[in-house]
């Protein structure tokens, strides 16, 4: 665990298990907390094994590629000042096109890199809206029927007679299919 964990990382958990430690002995506090603080000292005790730092599915990096940086606060490094302030790139677009060969390398994508055009781009963005606006969005979650339900219900708890309640809901405004509900 301590190869895993930094130094000041095991004092942060050395201070936390010591605030449950006292917590649990002040005696003041519900069982079933007193159970989960014990099932923590448990897992502690077997050095977190059931629980590790990174799950097996997010360790994506192999440990022969990883590149770990160690920066002393003692050291003088040279800042990049220049960095904080914008200049144009006067290669834009031949570094664009690169950019698009490396990406298309990286992520697998079936487009050659460096053969779009601006005009093609903005045709497919035309399509794209078109799309989108075609698209009728259906709510499967019935939050509407349950909107509707919930108002009708309030509206019959705030009448004081069926009268008034009858004006009521002639007054609502329904949606042509909510009327078939109600």
């Amino acid at each position: 665990m301590r190869s895993e964990v930094g130094r000041s990382q095991l004092t942060e958990v050395h201070l936390i298990f010591e605030r449950l430690r006292h917590i649990l002995h002040e005696a003041k506090i519900d069982k079933r907390i007193q159970y989960m603080i014990d099932v923590i000292f448990a897992v502690r005790k077997d050095k977190f094994k059931d629980h590790p730092s990174v799950l097996a599915e997010l360790d994506l990096v192999e440990e022969s590629e990883q590149v770990t940086h160690v920066l002393e606060i003692e050291d003088s490094e040279t800042t990049e000042d220049q960095l904080d302030v914008f200049s144009p790139d006067p290669d834009y677009i031949q570094n664009e096109e690169k950019y698009k060969i490396i990406r298309a390398d990286i992520l697998g994508d079936e487009e050659s890199g460096g053969g779009s055009s601006s005009d093609d781009d903005d045709e497919s963005d035309e399509e794209e809206e078109d799309a989108a606006k075609e698209t009728l969005i259906i709510d499967e979650t019935q939050t509407n029927l349950t909107e509707l339900r919930r108002t009708i219900y309030l509206t019959i708890m705030s009448s004081l007679d069926f009268e008034e309640c009858a004006h009521k809901l002639l007054k609502m405004n329904f949606q042509p299919r909510s009327e078939e509900r109600f």
